[in-house]
């Protein structure tokens, strides 16, 4: 059983060993851990190298493998990941030409205690909001992707499905359809096939423990790029149009 932490917070030993005797440390999950790496090295997973943390350090672990990644990256490394993923399944199971598009569907702040919130002003937010959905609109992340014709059979099939379950994307709407669609136990099966899923949902999972830190503001130093990264909750979908031959 994965017993990784989802969040690590690099903080000087006189902070991380005195942390869970704050005001408001209850508020800490047991997926968020803080750690110095010069006296915590047992606790610091093995893809992450302590050569590479500096206090103040917020990491964040990739739902698609063991990787740890600065939460500045985090959202691009992520939503990468899982498309890859999708990818990689949809492969497996005889794809030869996928086409996606990710589209912005909405945001809003995350919801935060008030007796610990870094508040954002009103005014910044939405400035934030229409800066994003102007992103979104002139960039819509869209790419393409071609095979070699091939049929799906049993071992391809399994294939795909164990790949699911080991990343967790068995109850996805588009690999659970597709999965089932082309199964070689059935006779008829699609040839094409459009879904859209939310690309964003292992993003916020991950983001919303980290949020959390702010129970620790007077305590922890969250800089303008913490809030920036974590006050805002995007809503992302992803449309996947997919042939098989």
């Amino acid at each position: 059983m994965n017993t990784q932490p989802n969040v690590i917070r690099i903080e000087p030993q006189k902070i991380a060993g005195s942390w869970k005797w704050e005001k408001n440390s209850e508020m800490i999950p047991s997926s968020l851990m803080i750690i110095d790496p010069e006296f915590d090295k047992d606790l610091l997973p093995a893809s992450l190298s302590s050569e590479l943390c500096e206090y103040g350090q917020t990491y964040l672990k990739c739902p698609f493998d063991d990787r740890y990644v600065l939460l500045q990256e985090y959202e691009d490394t992520v939503l990468q990941a899982k498309i890859r993923e999708i990818v990689n399944i949809l492969t497996d199971l005889g794809a030869t030409y996928i086409k996606w598009e990710t589209l912005l569907i909405g945001l809003k702040q995350r919801d935060i205690d008030e007796e610990f919130n870094a508040v954002i002003p009103k005014g910044d937010l939405q400035i934030k909001i229409k800066s994003s959905e102007s992103e979104a609109k002139s960039n819509k992340f869209s790419s393409e992707w071609t095979n070699e014709a091939i049929g799906v059979d049993k071992e391809g099939y399994e294939t795909a499905l164990m790949r699911a379950k080991q990343c967790g994307l068995e109850n996805d709407m588009v690999i659970s359809t597709l999965l089932n669609a082309r199964n070689p136990q059935k006779k008829a099966r699609n040839k094409t096939f459009k879904q859209s899923t939310c690309i964003s949902s292992e993003l916020n999972n991950v983001l919303d423990v980290a949020c959390n830190l702010n129970a620790l503001k007077g305590l922890v130093h969250l800089d303008n790029s913490f809030h920036k990264t974590t006050s805002i909750k995007r809503e992302l979908h992803t449309i996947f149009e997919v042939h098989f031959d």
